[in-house]
């Protein structure tokens, strides 16, 4: 019953399932996988759940689990195994399902989608996925500052200061401290250019 609306579904879809095994896989001649039907309207999160529950080696506490999704349009997609080896799961092309989506499973998967679900051991996953939590690249590099190309690029060029001695003034560079008229000035330190007049 959906809202005050009661629906019949002829057809519920039905979902492949296998356990994630990273021990010796077992080929078998026909498929042994297990079947989770489910309503159209029920939401990923529950197909997560009762996937989990299909495969879990263990009756009650379940543990940590991964839903993969198997792409069943990969030409390496083989589902005639006891478990599904973890070998065979490449996961650039296989992704782990959000567990907590609220959206409705006939949004996002067909009926007779695959799935391989795995489990947490003792301390880490069979799958890695180490790589894929790579922290994001800044979007500018701090090295790459314009304080930090001018300190590090800086060039010295001589620059001009006008000095006073007394009522004669001379015109000097501030890198030789050479006056630029042939005599010899005294450098002025910046910021005090000006000041011998108060």
């Amino acid at each position: 019953m959906r809202g005050q609306h009661v629906q019949l579904e002829l057809h519920p879809p039905r979902f492949k399932v296998l356990l994630l095994t990273d021990g010796p896989a077992e080929k078998t001649d026909s498929p042994s996988h297990k079947y989770v039907t489910l309503s159209a309207r029920d939401t990923v999160k529950t197909l997560c759940n009762a996937l989990a529950k299909a495969v879990s080696p263990t009756s009650g506490f379940m543990g940590p689990y991964r839903v993969w999704a198997i792409d069943p349009s990969n030409d390496d997609v083989d589902f005639n195994y006891k478990q599904y080896p973890a070998l065979k799961l490449d996961t650039s092309v296989h992704k782990v399902v959000d567990q907590q989506s609220l959206q409705e499973i006939d949004d996002v998967y067909e009926p007779e989608y695959p799935f391989v679900v795995e489990f947490k051991g003792d301390h880490n996953w069979i799958i890695d996925v180490a790589d894929d939590k790579k922290p994001p690249v800044p979007l500018f590099n701090s090295n790459d500052g314009f304080f930090n190309k001018m300190s590090g690029n800086s060039v010295a060029r001589p620059s001009t200061a006008l000095t006073t001695f007394g009522s004669k003034s001379a015109i000097t560079s501030a890198t030789t401290g050479k006056s630029l008229n042939g005599g010899v000035g005294k450098a002025m330190e910046p910021g005090t250019l000006g000041l011998g007049n108060m």
